[in-house]
């Protein structure tokens, strides 16, 4: 994988790969299902890189709405609107 960010997932392969670069400190945890190769910038500006990439991982099927839609970027307090559906089980 050559991403910076690597995302947690049901998937073996993927869970199997995080183990082995966690073991050999070449991964990292920077927030809840999210992990990084990058081992020198802070997570913010991580997240703040590949905050799409996180969303679209996150929230599949989101889009982004309101404010978010029309300035493409979170607002100066760091919200972003998505209209997402889900089912409560």
């Amino acid at each position: 994988m050559n991403h910076e960010v690597v995302m947690a997932s049901s998937d073996k392969t993927t869970n199997n790969f995080i183990s082995k670069m966690k073991k050999e400190g070449r991964l990292i945890k920077i927030a809840a299902k999210i992990y990084t190769t990058n081992l020198n910038d802070t997570p913010e500006n991580i997240i703040r890189r590949n905050l799409f990439f996180i969303l679209g991982e996150l929230f599949p099927d989101a889009v982004m709405s309101h404010r978010s839609a029309f300035e493409c970027r979170p607002t100066s307090e760091g919200h972003i609107y998505l209209t997402y559906g889900y089912t409560k089980i």
